[in-house]
């Protein structure tokens, strides 16, 4: 009996659900969201009709982008970069997450902690989307 009251001691698992793309696209049109990861600012980014994206480095530089669907994976693709980042954006009980394809838990996502109609200001050139 003791373990059965341990067991319904601990506290529930939180749900997590992952947002299909159709889903994050209309969440996230003509906004800009605020992620931190850890506490600490992360980056921003902007989104715009059909895939555009700008990001927002912590030093205040942006890079103009792109997000197309894998699956429900999210992929995007930077003007300054090589490579695509593919994300899962995820429900929680806190809110939503976005986090990197191949993570195996939590550590590296980033929560999403505020959502905005406000444009991007970005450092030097103001990028065209």
């Amino acid at each position: 009996m003791r373990w059965l009251a341990l067991v319904l001691a601990l506290p529930a698992a939180a749900e997590e659900r992952i947002v299909p793309p159709a889903e994050f696209d209309a969440l996230s049109i003509g906004e800009t969201w605020i992620f931190e990861q850890d506490g600490q600012w992360a980056g921003s980014e902007q989104y715009r009709p059909g895939g555009q994206v700008i990001w927002q480095y912590t030093d205040g530089s942006c890079a103009r982008g792109v997000w197309v669907a894998e699956g429900d994976a999210l992929c995007f693709s930077y003007e300054n970069r090589d490579d695509v980042q593919c994300w899962f954006f995820i429900e929680d009980d806190r809110g939503y997450v976005a986090r990197p394809e191949g993570a195996d838990g939590p550590e590296r996502d980033l929560r999403l902690v505020f959502r905005s109609p406000t444009p991007l200001q970005c450092e030097g050139e103001v990028p065209s989307v």
